[in-house]
């Protein structure tokens, strides 16, 4: 079974790779309430728990791994490689 990141609100990284509600819970660390009810809502929502995280991991793999990064860059030089002139093209001289 998948299961969502955190139930925490972190100054860096999670908030952006978690949307509270849909790939996990975000809440501040030191309310001790709130982080009980969103991990109480999870261990009591086992199936709440495996779409989350899916949707999580989906997530995660289009935004945030290398290859997704890899192709960005192929994409922009493609992109600037088809503005440029062939070598020897007339348009070079």
């Amino acid at each position: 079974m998948e299961v969502p990141p955190g139930c925490r609100r972190c100054r860096r990284g999670l908030n952006e790779q978690v949307v509270d509600g849909l790939t996990g819970r975000l809440v501040d660390p030191t309310d001790l309430e709130a982080f009980g009810r969103a991990a109480g809502e999870l261990l009591g929502d086992p199936s709440l728990a495996a779409k989350m995280g899916a949707a999580g991991r989906e997530r995660v793999r289009e935004k945030f791994l290398g290859t997704r990064h890899l192709m960005d860059y192929v994409r922009l030089l493609a992109a600037l490689l088809a503005e440029q002139p062939a070598p020897g093209s007339a348009a070079e001289t």
